[in-house]
């Protein structure tokens, strides 16, 4: 009779340190203590970093590092970047990126300026204007077709509103050519 009451204490203390332990584990792994080398949500990156992460846009991300604009992506802002996907970098005609970025300095920094604005705008936005002053000081039109944007009449807005740390990003079918001056 002893033996079975001491079994008993025995399961029962067994199962307070199991609890216990359970409950050590949990409070553990709430931590931010281990926060380092985790990928870091969308809304805490800045433009330059979802860029750089982001495999259908490494041709731009490049373009960016060689004209000297990664830099002025990852501050505050907030900007707008409609950004050409590397599809639409490959559509161009053959030889015009090598160009550009053996012209960094004018040509490929006016051109990618001309994807940039100020402010934040998302995709509900853009559907109630007709156009909007990039940073390379030229207007891009904008209008609406089968529920979706089109910008400069032929461009299309394939992935909106992709959230950054300082502004917006629209994922874009081609690449956007400014005006001859």
């Amino acid at each position: 009779m002893r033996n079975h009451h001491l079994l008993r204490n025995t399961g029962a203390h067994t199962l307070y340190a199991a609890f216990f332990l359970t409950i050590s584990l949990l409070a553990l792994n709430c931590s931010d203590d281990d926060d380092e080398g985790l990928l870091l949500a969308p809304q805490s990156r800045s433009i330059s970093q979802i860029a750089r992460t982001d495999t259908a846009l490494s041709t731009l991300e490049s373009a960016l590092d060689t004209a000297g604009l990664t830099a002025t992506l990852g501050e505050e802002g907030p900007f707008t970047l409609f950004a050409p996907t590397n599809a639409a970098f490959d559509a161009l005609p053959p030889g015009t990126l090598d160009s550009l970025l053996a012209n960094a300095d004018t040509e490929l920094r006016n051109l990618l300026l001309y994807h940039v604005t100020e402010g934040e705008l998302r995709s509900t936005d853009l559907a109630d204007l007709d156009s909007v002053t990039t940073l390379e000081g030229s207007a891009v039109s904008i209008s609406r077709q089968d529920g979706g944007i089109v910008l400069n009449d032929s461009i299309m807005v394939v992935g909106a509103d992709m959230e950054a740390a300082n502004g917006i990003i629209h994922k874009i079918d081609a690449v956007l050519i400014p005006p001859d001056e």
